[in-house]
């Protein structure tokens, strides 16, 4: 659902500059962003490393570096580097993006809509930027915040899928399954694998008890990420709907034994585990799912 503004040139101060040192951080710089490229991302962390120790107020350097970081899982390495790049350059709009993206996946969403705003004005024209807003407005409960920036989102670029995902999901949180279900249909329509989209539309169509679409979107899903416990289960629950039930319980067992607390999970397997008269198994199902969602269906 992120997208991030990657710098793959540097400040044409580097580039045009004379000073020996500078030149030489130029060219780890841009060895370290083809590296990237190839996904040889070892060797892109010695050459920004380099860069850096060549020309320690190399902003795009810095920048580039956190996205490597944030990219290997290295969060607070990350959020250093972005803080670096904005120290040496207070108008590196990029890094401010970057920072708040960051910022979101730790859940700090004020401060990831503080920077989010700082640069709004700069990228008024920016699809992704009201995207970024809304899903910290989202996660705040904000909900006609979010849909606001959604839809100023799909204004600006009717083509963004994550912008009409968003915007499906903000009506899911609120039950509205018709529009939910409109919206990521739109999605598909821009990306037919928008990965958000096809598991949640799986999951509705499962909902509605049209399994044989449902796990259409399914496995296409799990061809994108076949160890996703959230996939495995749409599988599942539309495998448990077409009757084919050894299948249904090898896909709903692999989603718990990578998620325990699926209450979705818990509820098909309660499900199943009935179907095959295994009343034991099913009741602690029955009872695992109710401690997670007591509002849970059954």
């Amino acid at each position: 659902m992120k997208y991030l503004f990657i710098s793959i040139l540097a400040l044409l101060l580097f580039s045009n500059c004379k000073n020996s040192k500078k030149d030489e951080a130029f060219i780890f710089f841009k060895r370290a962003n083809i590296a990237v490229q190839k996904g040889d991302f070892k060797e892109a962390m010695v050459f920004y490393n380099e860069s850096i120790e060549k020309a320690p107020e190399f902003a795009d350097a810095y920048n580039n570096r956190g996205l490597l970081y944030q990219k290997l899982g290295e969060k607070e390495k990350a959020m250093t580097d972005f803080n670096n790049a904005i120290r040496f350059d207070q108008k590196y709009w990029e890094a401010y993006f970057n920072r708040s993206e960051l910022y979101f996946s730790t859940g700090k969403h004020e401060a990831s809509m503080a920077d989010l705003n700082a640069i709004k004005g700069i990228y008024k024209d920016s699809s992704w930027v009201f995207v970024s807003l809304g899903n910290n407005k989202t996660a705040l409960n904000d909900f006609s915040g979010a849909t606001a920036d959604y839809e100023r989102a799909i204004l600006l670029n009717p083509k963004n899928a994550d912008a009409y995902a968003n915007h499906a999901y903000l009506y899911f949180l609120q039950k509205d399954y018709k529009l939910a279900k409109l919206d990521f249909e739109k999605a598909l329509k821009v990306n037919p694998m928008h990965e958000f989209s096809l598991n949640n539309l799986a999951f509705l169509l499962g909902e509605e008890g049209k399994y044989s679409e449902a796990n259409q979107l399914a496995d296409k899903a799990l061809k994108i990420d076949p160890v996703n416990p959230i996939y495995l289960n749409n599988k599942g629950n539309a495998m448990l709907g077409l009757n084919k039930l050894a299948e249904a319980q090898q896909y709903l067992e692999k989603s718990l034994s990578i998620d325990e607390k699926n209450s979705y999970t818990l509820r098909n397997l309660f499900r199943l585990y009935s179907k095959l008269g295994k009343s034991t198994e099913a009741d602690k199902m029955k009872q695992r799912a109710i401690l997670i969602d007591p509002t849970i269906q059954f």
